[in-house]
Order: C-alpha cells, then structure tokens, then sequence
C-alpha cells in the first residue's frame, strides 16, 4: 500500500529553484540552498522561515550578496548544528558558523561542487 502524502504547505522566500533540502541532526529544522545564492534556515512543522545566510567571507573576496557569486549547489550540517558547508558553482565551498551566520573559511577547488558531506568523526577543523 502507497503511502499517502499532504502538502502542509508552501514558502516563497527563495527567489527560483531550490537545489538542496537538508535536515539538522533533531529532524527539527532543515536548510535549503537555492539558485538565488542563498542559504536559509527553517522549522518545517512550524512552516517557520527562520534565517537567510548570505554573510560576507572573512577574506579578500568580492561579492555582493554574500560568498555565493552562482547558485548554491547544496549544504551540509555537522551534526552538532554548530556549522554547515555550502558548495556553489563558483568552484568554492564555505564553512559557516550556524549560530553567528558568518563563513569561518573558504574552500577553493578547480571544479564544480555539486553535493556536501561532513565527517561526523572528525568533526570540523
């Protein structure tokens, strides 16, 4: 037997496509990354928009919304929820702090980021 499924609702706060849904360690809360180089913060039971991450880099990197200069690709929390990693298509990853909003450090690779992972044994560094 199928089972059946209900919308509980909807949110338009990205502004296009979201490329990745993510649930915190709790199954509380979830962070979406999106085509409007965005990273935002949610309480899905509560259909509660919570936060917008778009912080400048703590570096020497132009930007004008925040660290993603293309779509975010996708975002990954530690599971402790103290940080998240966001990959986008401008080749960089970012390690932010998820209670402050700000990126902590920069990744640079000569590729295209398409997914995130933490290890969950090492913690972050």
């Amino acid at each position: 037997m199928a089972a059946s499924l209900k919308l509980l609702g909807s949110k338009t706060e990205h502004r296009g496509c979201i490329n990745s849904v993510k649930f915190d360690s709790s199954g509380v809360y979830c962070m979406t990354a999106g085509n409007d180089r965005t990273i935002r913060l949610w309480n899905p039971s509560k259909q509660l928009h919570i936060k917008k991450f778009f912080g400048k880099v703590p570096i020497l990197v132009t930007c004008v919304a925040g660290p993603h200069n293309y779509e975010v690709n996708d975002v990954c929390l530690s599971e402790d929820n103290k940080n998240f990693v966001s990959v986008g298509a401008e080749h960089s990853a970012f390690l932010w702090d998820t209670l402050e909003g700000k990126v902590v450090r920069k990744y640079n690779h000569g590729g295209l980021f398409l997914c995130s992972c933490l290890n969950a044994t090492d913690g972050v560094r």
